[in-house]
């Protein structure tokens, strides 16, 4: 609804125009539709909305934020229908909507009028100034309790006792908790200092006496004090820092003691133990030059502070010329490499670097002939009782000796292994030559020649395993990589599996993708019957054994899947181990020697391939072997 001004000029009086705009506060007349009638100075001050703008709009969507509006519109329909409202005359602290958007903390006190084109008339003090007011006063009582607080946090938490002496007649008339427990039981506040502690009143008064006379600071450390514990106790030994400092131009001083008897205790301690250190150093260092093993010790900042005879040996030198040159001087010596030729860092710089224990195995050459030798080494930290790097110390062994024996027992275990194929083949063609006769044996004979040709088979798969143990050990393995249908393998060896299942537990392809790649067979067959025996011999009766090959990500994905024991999350990280077996005392701890999946590891990654699994005990096992696909298929 519009008005123009000549119809507003009939509604307000002269003396009410008056009054309006000499107000201070903010004035809006109101119909009871909600339609501003009035708008004073004060009014366009506050809100931003010139008179002229203001008549005939809504109050609602002049000067009320628009979450308040519906219960402002609720409001004035109540009122239109009841003639009643709460809010009128009543101050009330509202939020009000300025014409740019800000919204304003104000009160407002609501008059209704008899007669006349408004039926009431809004009264409206901007309340922003007080608001600041008030935060700013909050934040200066929360400032000062703050500070107040703090203070009594330090003074009550600090280690160091702290009391506040007056010059008359010394009185304690402050002290906080660790002032107390410098002399359990003599309740000094409120007493002469003196009088609290007699066995050092003369020292004290005359301390006291300067503090106050000269106006300066008496700081002493470690100063010896014989106290009483107790009142009643005898005279002990006791250390203390003391500082008495003048307040101000107060007549109190400051008394800060702080007691340091553990600390000069235990100077005398160290400079007792530095002395048997010094002398049991002699002895270890005597010790040490007469281990078989290398022993290079270092400080904080990599330099060599101890070198024992065998570590002199190991680069071909003396200990007098390694000790004081840096680690990297040492690895210069040691030139390390890894088997395949590649630079080594030296465990002893890795435990400088952070790392709790080092372990290393490295070849290094002599720096003299280039002869090529294995170390074994182990380095750790060397820590304070603070937990800060002192240094760090390693301790190397030379493996000659040690690998030509591992040499020699996988060289006798290859042949071991190579010779027992001669009577197993004999006895595997007499079993098979008796074979077609089975039918004509009595039922006992039968079944003693199948579980001979049971141990047959058994015995053929050990000397396989070791064969490929040895040879994985003597990094002798050929494996020879061809291309082949990953998928006619996988059949393959399911097909020669479900022969060998428990009636009670049944195999199935679950899905099979057409995959070509590149691989040693024997190798991929010799893997595929490791797991596919592993999930057999695991299952749980009446469950199936799952064996699947995807296509993922240019990759085929051969996985086998057993609803049967799992294994235990603590074993789990052991499980690719030579001879780690999973359910040793365990009521699955089945025959075997734990290194068919070293093996399929082995093999698998030695082709490019990776394998891993997922298990929860109780519930079974998956195992998966990935080999990427053969570009163009």
């Amino acid at each position: 609804m519009a008005y123009t001004h000549t119809d507003r000029r009939e509604v307000r009086s002269d003396e009410l125009g008056a009054l309006l705009e000499a107000s201070l506060e903010a004035v809006v007349g109101m119909d009871e539709h909600g339609h501003i009638r009035e708008w004073n100075t004060a009014a366009e001050a506050m809100f931003g909305w010139t008179r002229r703008e203001a008549l005939g709009r809504t109050v609602a969507e002049t000067i009320v934020p628009p979450r308040l509006r519906e219960a402002h519109e609720e409001a004035l329909s109540r009122y239109r229908t009841t003639r009643q409202a709460r809010i009128l005359g009543r101050r009330v602290a509202i939020t009000a909507l300025h014409k740019d958007g800000r919204e304003l903390p104000v009160e407002l006190r609501i008059t209704p009028i008899a007669s006349g084109a408004s039926r009431f008339i809004a009264f409206i003090t901007d309340l922003t100034e007080v608001k600041r007011l008030e935060t700013m006063h909050k934040a200066s009582l929360a400032s000062s309790e703050s500070q107040r607080r703090l203070l009594e946090t330090i003074l009550t938490n600090t280690p160091a006792g702290i009391a506040l002496v007056s010059r008359k007649d010394f009185i304690i008339e402050f002290l906080n908790p660790a002032f107390e427990l410098l002399s359990p039981g003599r309740s000094p506040l409120g007493r002469s200092a003196l009088e609290v502690w007699p066995e050092i009143a003369g020292e004290l008064e005359v301390i006291f006496r300067r503090v106050f006379e000269t106006r300066k600071i008496w700081h002493a450390v470690d100063q010896k004090v014989e106290l009483r514990a107790r009142p009643d106790g005898p005279r002990e030994e006791r250390w203390f820092t003391f500082d008495f400092v003048p307040v101000g131009d107060s007549d109190a001083l400051l008394a800060v003691a702080t007691e340091t008897t553990d600390d000069v205790v235990a100077k005398r301690q160290i400079e007792h133990l530095a002395d048997v250190a010094r002398r049991r150093a002699t002895e270890l260092r005597g010790i040490i030059d007469h281990m078989t093993d290398a022993v290079f010790v270092s400080d904080a900042h990599g330099n060599l502070t101890l070198v024992n005879t065998a570590g002199a040996a190991l680069v071909r030198s003396t200990p007098e010329d390694l000790e004081g040159r840096s680690i990297d001087e040492l690895a210069a010596r040691l030139r390390p490499l890894r088997k395949n030729g590649a630079g080594y860092q030296l465990p002893l710089s890795l435990a400088l670097g952070g790392q709790p224990m080092a372990l290393g195995q490295m070849l290094v050459q002599d720096p003299a002939g280039g002869e090529v030798r294995a170390v074994r080494s182990r380095a750790a930290p060397i820590l304070d009782a603070r937990g800060a790097l002192l240094g760090a110390v390693e301790v190397a062994r030379d493996l000659a000796d040690v690998e030509r024996l591992d040499r020699l027992k996988g060289e006798f275990v290859r042949v071991a292994a190579h010779a027992l194929n001669t009577p197993i083949a004999v006895i595997t063609g007499y079993a098979q030559a008796l074979a077609p006769g089975l039918g004509g044996l009595p039922q006992r004979q039968r079944e003693m020649l199948s579980a001979m040709q049971r141990g047959i088979e058994r015995m053929q798969q050990i000397v396989r395993d070791l064969s490929y143990v040895t040879s994985i050990e003597l990094d002798n393995l050929e494996l020879t990589r061809v291309r082949l249908r990953a998928d006619e393998v996988v059949r393959s060896v399911v097909t020669r599996a479900v022969g060998r299942t428990p009636a009670d537990v049944r195999i199935e392809l679950s899905r099979v993708d057409p995959a070509t790649i590149e691989v040693d067979r024997e190798g991929l067959e010799q893997t595929l019957h490791n797991l596919v025996s592993n999930a057999l011999r695991y299952a749980n009766r009446g469950t199936t054994v799952e064996i699947s090959l995807e296509v993922e990500d240019g990759a085929a994905v051969i996985s086998v899947r057993d609803h049967g024991a799992g294994i235990a999350p603590e074993r789990q990280a052991h499980i690719f181990e030579r001879f780690f077996r999973a359910h040793v005392d365990t009521p699955y701890d089945f025959e075997g020697l734990g290194i068919g999946l070293y093996i399929s590891r082995e093999i698998v990654s030695r082709q490019g391939g990776r394998m891993w699994f997922e298990s929860v005990e109780g519930e079974g096992s998956v195992f998966h072997v990935s080999f990427p696909l053969v570009e163009g298929t």
